[in-house]
């Protein structure tokens, strides 16, 4: 099961070029190995179309797909999936990541910026409140950019939060913001299973199974198309008929993931009953 594939992993070179000097044995020899793994393995998963076309085109193998799922929402957040989103007059603008460059958390600073600037000074119009939780480098740069744009007041930053301190956040969250590339995206999964609007870059390639989904708003990977497409679902959702039934059986599930490649491995048979 090949996980990230490689376009979505740091090269040696990336991290500088004596450690990428150092590193480059490790990374040769990792490869090989890789490579050798893949032409003995019976069968090769990986977890979106996109992966599996880079992958095979990478290692001439083919290798099928199967959508990771993520866990369940614990009994006391399953009431809030049908809870009415973006209602109110503070509009939380919730991000659960690595606070990495990759991520591109600034584009969320900037779309609510262009949101205050436009439609946020109409009368009634909510006020955002972002918080940006995880930790990495560019917390600081982040915390700067908010003062600059006027947010500093409205943008918490909680750090690493623990299973626990994670579920009340996304009790209190209108909107999940996704704009980085990622070779999968469970936090958009997790959002979804609570019933939790979604902004996502289609860079982030569970957005292959979501293009219709209701609560999901998908833009091309630019700050500008993130922005815009920010600031048309969040008008959406304000709307008085926005709230959808939260359809769990239409997305993956951690379950059913195990099930599926039970079946593509031939350990059981497709018909075999799981909690999917």
């Amino acid at each position: 099961h090949y996980t990230d594939p490689p376009s979505l992993l740091s090269a040696p070179q990336a991290r500088g070029w004596v450690r990428g000097l150092l590193d480059a044995p490790r990374h040769w020899a990792a490869e090989y190995a890789m490579r050798r793994g893949i032409r003995q393995a019976e069968r090769c998963l990986t977890m979106t179309q996109a992966n599996a076309h880079e992958l095979q085109a990478l290692y001439q193998q083919p290798f099928g797909v199967v959508y990771q799922g993520g866990l369940a929402p614990p009994a006391t957040a399953q009431g809030d999936a049908a809870r009415a989103r973006c209602q109110g007059n503070e509009v939380v603008v919730f991000s659960l990541c690595r606070l990495n460059a990759s991520k591109h958390l600034d584009w969320i600073l900037h779309a609510a910026a262009q949101w205050q600037r436009g439609p946020g000074q109409a009368a009634g119009a909510p006020r955002l409140k972002i918080v940006l939780a995880g930790q990495g480098p560019e917390e600081a740069a982040l915390r700067q950019l908010a003062e600059r744009l006027g947010l500093g007041a409205q943008t918490e930053f909680p750090g690493f939060l623990s299973q626990e301190q994670v579920e009340p956040c996304y009790a209190r969250a209108d909107i999940v913001a996704v704009p980085g590339r990622q070779g999968y995206g469970l936090p958009v999964l997790e959002a979804l299973y609570r019933g939790i609007p979604v902004v996502m870059s289609r860079e982030s390639r569970v957005s292959e199974i979501l293009e219709d989904h209701p609560l999901v708003a998908l833009c091309s990977h630019t700050a500008e198309a993130f922005a815009a497409a920010f600031e048309r679902h969040l008008h959406a959702m304000q709307q008085p008929d926005a709230a959808v039934p939260v359809d769990a059986a239409a997305l993956p599930t951690e379950a059913g993931w195990g099930h599926d490649i039970g079946v593509h491995c031939q350990w059981w048979p497709a018909a075999a009953t799981a909690a999917r």
